[in-house]
């Protein structure tokens, strides 16, 4: 194989593996042997086991985040002149990416996100505060222009929602195919896109300011 051909191979363990058993139960002995690669390689190529764990994650949040903005430049370019942009195009954008191209690489992609915001491991936190700290603004500004009560912190506690929302929905799915049976049918990549955001959109529509009286209410009511 050539060093381009073992990089790749090694990515494709770890992400297999970050899938079935999680950052603290991935070692790297078993990402050489699912690999066929030697510990070198690894060491060669990443250096470290969180080196390789959030290389193999930002191989595949990379294209996603590309076609987030994409999607969101589309929509902000069709609303110019202080039109309003739709919220649920503004969701859409942030949201449907994430399982379009996720099915598109297959499941472990799903997975492997997943798992490895449950379980949060160290370098996790820097890698998405790096990334947020682009995107997030972009979105959350982005819904601020499609939902004008919004305050800048509203629209990141949107955006966090928002989060959870697909988090849950590309792990899970398959508990409630389980639980109601046929009351819950499997659904199309396209009709979870479209129900995920019928849901998060409502969300964003349904937020109420917190008006500074409104805020001294709650705070008595929870002192007493």
């Amino acid at each position: 194989m050539t060093a381009d051909d073992t990089r790749t191979a090694i990515l494709d363990a770890a992400e297999t593996l970050l899938a079935e058993v999680g950052y603290a139960g991935m070692s790297l002995r078993a990402v050489t042997q699912r690999a066929k690669a030697n510990l070198a390689s690894v060491n060669y190529h990443f250096g470290s086991k969180a080196a390789l764990a959030r290389a193999a994650l930002e191989r595949r949040a990379r294209p996603v985040d590309a076609e987030r903005l994409r999607q969101l430049d589309l929509v902000e370019q069709a609303h110019r002149g202080g039109k309003r942009p739709p919220v649920r195009a503004v969701v859409r954008s942030f949201v449907a990416p994430v399982i379009e191209l996720s099915s598109e690489f297959g499941t472990s992609t799903c997975s492997m996100f997943c798992r490895l915001i449950a379980e949060q491991p160290p370098f996790l936190d820097e890698v998405l505060t790096e990334k947020f700290a682009t995107i997030g603004r972009r979105f959350a500004e982005a819904l601020r222009r499609a939902q004008p009560l919004l305050t800048i912190a509203d629209a990141y506690w949107q955006l966090h929602f928002m989060v959870g929302a697909l988090t849950h929905t590309m792990q899970h799915v398959g508990m409630w195919q389980r639980v109601a049976g046929p009351d819950f049918s499997p659904a199309s990549t396209d009709e979870i896109v479209d129900r995920l955001c019928a849901f998060c959109a409502g969300g964003v529509k349904a937020h109420e300011p917190r008006s500074p009286s409104r805020r001294k209410t709650r705070s008595k009511a929870t002192s007493r």
